[in-house]
């Protein structure tokens, strides 16, 4: 757990209590008979775990998870790409298996090397969401992937979709991504400072990425976010976004919008979205 203790609660007592908090807050919205995935923030929780655990806490209400794909990793255009092959993932509950059948599986129909605990660095992207996932699927497995943010992604993503779609065990994908990270820290203001530039990020620079992914639309959403900055794994998300197409999403809906300015207006701030398909 290398972010725990930080970023999240390292203990499993403090752990459980503030899930437990923010799943009496979960929002009370009509759900689908299906749900096959969505996309979480990867913030330290003080910012984006409430986002996330309702993105995850409402898949728990419908979908039947025994695999739990989780796209992720701060990638560039040409990062090599990783699939975790074995061992397992800590979380404050007990460890989190990888599942090797599914991960052997997408390694080879993908084309991406099977890696282990020891080649995957520290990822806030994936270990993040691990406490939420333990939690609400206590006996899932977890498959990490990591894309690069190329068109090949979007393909990569209806694979997975796909395969997932053959298997009688079921299964959900998330997408691993926060939104616009602004101001001097991040090297991007180009709209100035102070609230203004936060009413931008908010309302403008995050909404292109966000109307996309809710139109179903992967590619326009890779493209804004290469173009606009305003998705920092986009290949994660706009994956997950084709996989759950390709398992039958027929809809995107958007849960929760936050934004570090809200909780701590500074020189610097970050957007977050939960999306459920």
């Amino acid at each position: 757990m290398e972010f725990g203790g930080n970023w999240y609660p390292a203990r499993e007592s403090k752990c459980r209590a503030q899930i437990e908090e923010w799943v009496l807050d979960l929002p009370r919205v009509e759900l689908p008979a299906r749900l096959c995935g969505g996309i979480v923030p990867h913030a330290g929780w003080a910012f984006s775990g409430r986002v996330a655990c309702y993105v995850i806490g409402l898949l728990a209400q419908k979908a039947r998870a025994e695999v739990v794909v989780v796209l992720g990793s701060h990638m560039a255009p040409y990062s090599p790409e990783w699939i975790m092959g074995s061992g397992s993932w800590d979380t404050p509950f007990g460890a989190l298996p990888i599942d090797e059948q599914v991960a052997g599986d997408l390694s080879r129909l993908l084309g991406v090397p099977a890696v282990d605990a020891l080649d995957v660095s520290p990822d806030n992207t994936v270990e993040l969401q691990l406490p939420f996932i333990r939690y609400f699927f206590p006996d899932a497995r977890l498959v990490p992937l990591a894309l690069a943010p190329r068109e090949s992604c979007l393909s990569a993503g209806a694979t997975i979709g796909r395969y997932l779609n053959e298997r009688e065990r079921g299964a959900i994908v998330l997408g691993s991504t926060d939104l616009t990270h602004y101001g001097p820290n991040y090297g991007f203001a180009p709209a100035g400072g102070g609230e203004k530039a936060a009413n931008w990020v908010k309302r403008e620079n995050d909404r292109r990425f966000i109307e996309r992914v809710l139109d179903l639309d992967a590619a326009g959403a890779l493209k804004t976010a290469l173009k606009d900055h305003n998705a920092c794994c986009p290949a994660a998300a706009c994956a997950a976004l084709e996989a759950g197409k390709a398992m039958g999403a027929k809809t995107a809906r958007e849960i929760l919008y936050a934004n570090s300015w809200d909780l701590h207006p500074a020189s610097s701030f970050v957007g977050y979205v939960g999306v459920l398909f």
